[in-house]
Order: structure tokens, then sequence, then C-alpha cells
């Protein structure tokens, strides 16, 4: 792709131009698509274990172990729906280290980058 001086008239076209050129060469790291949002993790985990909590229970600063059983049933449950929706191996020690949904957050997000 080239870029020719009479097809750019502007300095703000040409940056623009400049820019669509490096984000095809040069990808980010991080894009819309891949970027996790804490409260789409919240969503997936009340959606998965919506037979134990009611949507809207959890939310950043909760103690997800206080919210509903936790057993080592769910703790499976929730490894596998990690490694399913976003690609991250998390552990037990994860989950036992983590206090809120935040905490579990963070290392998911970690795993991610």
């Amino acid at each position: 792709m080239t870029i020719s001086k009479t097809s750019v008239t502007k300095k703000s076209d040409f940056i623009d131009s400049l820019f669509l050129i490096i984000k095809k060469i040069v990808p980010l790291p991080y894009t819309e698509k891949n970027i996790m949002k804490i409260e789409e993790l919240i969503a997936i985990v009340e959606e998965e274990f919506e037979d134990e909590i009611e949507q809207g229970q959890l939310a950043a600063e909760v103690k997800f172990r206080e919210v509903f059983d936790w057993n080592s049933i769910n703790a499976l449950r929730l490894i596998a729906l990690v490694k399913t929706e976003y690609d991250v191996t998390i552990n037990a020690e994860d989950i036992q280290q983590s206090e809120t949904v935040q905490d579990l957050y963070q290392i998911i997000e970690a795993r991610i980058a």
C-alpha cells in the first residue's frame, strides 16, 4: 500500500493513513475483541452457576465463596469455565488465593496478556 502526496491533503489524513498501515503491520496486543472486562467474567460465572446464585449477586468486591456453596465440584466447574471462555488455565491454588471476584479476575487477566 502506497500513499501519494496527492491522495493525502491534510496532516490528519496522513496520520490516519499511517496509523492504519502500522495497525496492519504491527498488531496491538490488546484489541477490543480480546480485552477482558470484569463485568463479562461476572456475567459468565453467574450464568454457569445459575442453579446456585441469582443474577446480580456477584460484583468485583464480593467474596465469591461466601455467595454460594463452595466445594470441589464448583471449583472444577470454574476452572473448566475459565479454560473454555478465555483459554486460560487456572488451578485450585489460584482459586484458593482469590478472596474476591476481582482477585480471580486479576489472575485470569494476567494470563491472557
